[in-house]
């Protein structure tokens, strides 16, 4: 039947009912009073302690790397009162204190640590989740390689052993037709280029490994050209048949011709023909590139040797090969003192006066200098034989006088 009564004033009171929601933290008195009409009143007072509450904080779940053996777990609450005690939930034995040694977990495993505040009226607690992760590792470079600059889709990954996946690669020097993994040589000046490839996540330093690509150029045996040369070339040289060539390959005598050393042919000794050479350039990495060439061989020109001849006025028709001997046939007469009656290879000396006529055989080649045979033909008139008078003596003989002319 007694009342209480709010010393402090604290506004709280409601009957026998303390709202202590209401009022800062604090030290707050209440009195409880039993009055009687017959016997005096008595009362007590009361001494209520109101504690701030307990805050254990807000936790953010986190990865850790395997080689973290110094992590705090604070680190992974805010708003959270000091003072409370952590708990090795999953009981790794890893939990000293608030620091986590990760270096005995397991990769790819969580664990529960729960933080708990108690004071002697509040409580809190708060659970937070750490999750082990692996080393990063950008694996290890296999020894520099060099490619063909043919090649179009060279995977850089394949310079690598034992990495794991995700990683970036960094286009360390620039190399052009470089992309994502990939590099296309064909588009990229020959030379040594090196590439990078990086892990990175949250929880553990990134590893990075560089390896190194050499582009070659590839071979070129340029592009040949038939050639015709004469018998008489004592040194003749192949690459001459060639443009657009790399130096250094060589030269195979496809056919066995005679007077062929390096990349000179001595036609006099090859002798008349068609023989195919084949010049060949090799690389270290690219695939050989070859090219042949077809050397004609012509024989030396012979316009034959002439000799001179004579032939009567009256002859209607003179051939004037029979002036020549060893000469080459197709061949082609000319008129030099522009004879009358000369037609291909026929004389016709009736229809001139005569005197001495000269004409020349040249024979001409491709490759061979021509050659010319002159030759002199003379015309004679018929022979005049002239009959004198007879005189006769008058002893009976006479004589006769002949003028032969």
């Amino acid at each position: 039947g007694g009342v209480w009564t709010d010393d402090d004033a604290t506004g709280q009171l409601n009957a026998n009912l303390f709202d202590a929601s209401g009022v800062v933290p604090g030290t707050y008195n209440f009195t409880y009073t039993v009055t009687s009409s017959n016997c005096p009143s008595d009362n007590e007072t009361v001494t209520i302690t109101v504690e701030a509450p307990a805050s254990a904080g807000t936790a953010t779940n986190r990865n850790i790397c395997i080689t973290n053996d110094n992590f705090n777990l604070f680190t992974t609450l805010t708003g959270f009162s000091t003072g409370g005690t952590w708990s090795d939930d999953d009981g790794t034995g890893a939990l000293l204190g608030n620091t986590l040694d990760a270096t005995g977990l397991t990769v790819g495993s969580s664990y529960n640590f729960t933080y708990t505040v108690n004071k002697v009226a509040c409580s809190d607690s708060e659970t937070v989740t750490i999750t082990i992760t692996d080393t990063n590792n950008a694996g290890t470079a296999l020894s520099p390689v060099s490619i063909c600059d043919t090649e179009t889709n060279f995977d850089l990954f394949s310079m690598l052993s034992g990495e794991d996946a995700g990683g970036t690669w960094s286009n360390d020097d620039g190399a052009s037709g470089f992309s994502g993994s990939t590099l296309d040589a064909s588009s990229t000046t020959p030379g040594t280029y090196n590439f990078t490839y990086t892990t990175v996540t949250t929880a553990c330093v990134e590893d990075s490994e560089t390896i190194s690509i050499t582009i070659e150029k590839s071979p070129e045996a340029g592009s040949a050209t038939n050639t015709t040369i004469c018998e008489s070339e004592t040194s003749f040289d192949l690459f001459s048949t060639l443009t657009g060539y790399d130096t250094g390959g060589t030269w195979n005598n496809d056919d066995g011709a005679s007077g062929f050393s390096g990349n000179t042919l001595d036609a006099s000794s090859a002798g008349p023909g068609t023989y195919n050479f084949t010049y060949t350039v090799s690389g270290a990495t690219c695939v050989s590139d070859f090219v042949t060439v077809a050397i004609t061989i012509e024989n030396t020109l012979s316009a034959g040797n002439g000799t001179n001849a004579q032939v009567c006025i009256n002859s209607t028709s003179f051939n004037l090969f029979t002036t020549l001997a060893d000469y080459d046939t197709g061949g082609t007469w000319t008129n030099d003192s522009g004879a009358s009656g000369f037609s291909g290879n026929t004389f016709n000396p009736s229809l001139n006066a005569a005197g001495n006529y000269t004409f020349t055989y040249t024979v001409s080649g491709t490759s061979c200098p021509n050659s010319s045979e002159a030759v002199v033909i003379t015309v004679n008139d018929l022979p005049d034989a002239n009959i004198l008078d007879e005189e006769i003596c008058d002893d009976g003989v006479g004589s006769t006088t002949e003028n032969t002319s």
